[in-house]
């Protein structure tokens, strides 16, 4: 179930003050996650929560929003699935922080509900959240964010298709260390990949062999500097029999450098550094154009020696 709320996760939340309001209801367990809400609004196909808090029980992560605005435009999923994906969404945010789901959270209750959206979802229903004042944090890490927006819908002509869209601006780590201030992800997978986790099944793989995970884009600003991607991964049993491309552009990549260099090892830095000779240029932009082809690495059509596992 972890890959599920992985993928329906948004990438920052908040950690206000917990007591505030009354506790939210939904499907998941108060032994794995408990939340609560200072004011709801609610109409037919939305719904407004202010002082929106939510605690991860194993560990104490918390996740605080100073508003959040959950919709389905198509009117299709009810206000109790609204919040159900609300809560889902802030399980994977606070998952990114401790690495794993807890046991208490994989319960029948939990995978019946999710089990409901993805289908929905299939249906044509199309939720969004909106986080704003978003603040994540667990022992002193974690993120904040002005703003976090995600949706979710199917993909017309391939209902085996579900395209997630999520952007998040105005971040920054709690400890200081080099986060983009804003950042953008716009991907198509397998519904098949929430409807496994949905269903209880172990190891559910974001993309499983014969699957494609195409990555329409990837944004990220880091001061002047940006990068940018696009590409798709086409997943056999291992990497020596998968295939991927990607495209991946850096503007600016003096920034870039500046912003990593004072937060990560001499290594990183050095083969960000070494990574210029071998990319193309225009102007102030370097690109590369990064292969995997049955085992075989390649940048810029050029095959590395690297081994893979």
């Amino acid at each position: 179930m972890k890959r599920a709320f992985l993928i329906s996760s948004i990438l920052f939340a908040s950690s206000l003050c917990f007591s505030v309001g009354a506790q939210g209801a939904t499907s998941l367990p108060e032994a794995c996650l408990t939340s609560a809400v200072g004011l709801e609004t609610a109409r037919h196909g939305a719904l407004t929560l202010e002082n929106y808090a939510a605690r991860l029980t194993a560990d104490g992560s918390q996740l605080n929003v100073t508003d959040a605005t959950l919709t389905d435009g198509m009117k299709i999923l009810d206000n109790a699935a609204l919040t159900d994906a609300n809560a889902f969404g802030a399980l994977g945010a606070l998952v990114l922080l401790r690495g794993q789901t807890p046991a208490a959270c994989d319960t029948d209750g939990s995978h019946t509900a999710l089990r409901s959206i993805a289908k929905e979802i299939a249906h044509g229903a199309q939720p969004e959240l909106v986080w704003h004042g978003a603040k994540l944090a667990r022992s002193g890490h974690g993120y904040l964010a002005k703003t976090v927006h995600v949706r979710f819908a199917s993909i017309s002509g391939k209902p085996d298709r579900i395209r997630i869209t999520m952007d998040a601006s105005g971040i920054t780590a709690l400890d200081g260390s080099a986060a983009p201030q804003d950042a953008a992800a716009d991907v198509d997978l397998p519904l098949r990949a929430l409807s496994d986790a949905a269903s209880g099944a172990t190891n559910v793989p974001l993309v499983a062999p014969g699957e494609t995970l195409t990555v329409n884009n990837v944004h990220a600003a880091y001061g002047q500097s940006s990068l940018d991607g696009h590409g798709y991964i086409q997943s056999g049993s291992s990497w020596r029999d998968s295939i991927s491309r990607m495209h991946l552009e850096i503007g600016h990549m003096a920034d870039l450098l500046s912003a990593v260099r004072a937060h990560t090892s001499a290594g990183v830095t050095t083969a960000l550094a070494m990574a210029q000779f071998m990319a193309h240029r225009d102007g102030d932009k370097v690109s590369w154009d990064v292969g995997l082809n049955n085992g075989v690495v390649d940048v810029n059509n050029v095959p590395l020696p690297v081994t893979l596992p």
